[in-house]
């Protein structure tokens, strides 16, 4: 829950300590188990998830239950 943040449209998570070949195998994994729109993004630190804007709704609804309570302020509220 810690290691990731929303930008102005969208989330990014943190896995700059992931190899290529797992952010590749989450990103599908989040594109067709979980129908999110998403793609990586190269930083000067490494690669980084983001989930684009047109899936914050259903990025939201797929994880609010599940944030506790210190991290909910990390969600876009709609």
């Amino acid at each position: 829950m810690d290691d990731g943040y929303k930008s102005p449209t969208g989330y990014y998570f943190c896995t700059e300590s992931f190899s290529t070949s797992d952010i590749l195998v989450l990103l599908d994994m989040l594109q067709t188990k979980f129908d999110l729109d998403c793609s990586v993004h190269k930083t000067t630190n490494g690669p980084r998830i983001y989930i684009k804007k047109s899936s914050v709704t259903h990025f939201n609804s797929l994880v609010r239950d599940e944030i506790i309570t210190q991290f909910q302020y990390k969600l876009h509220h709609h």
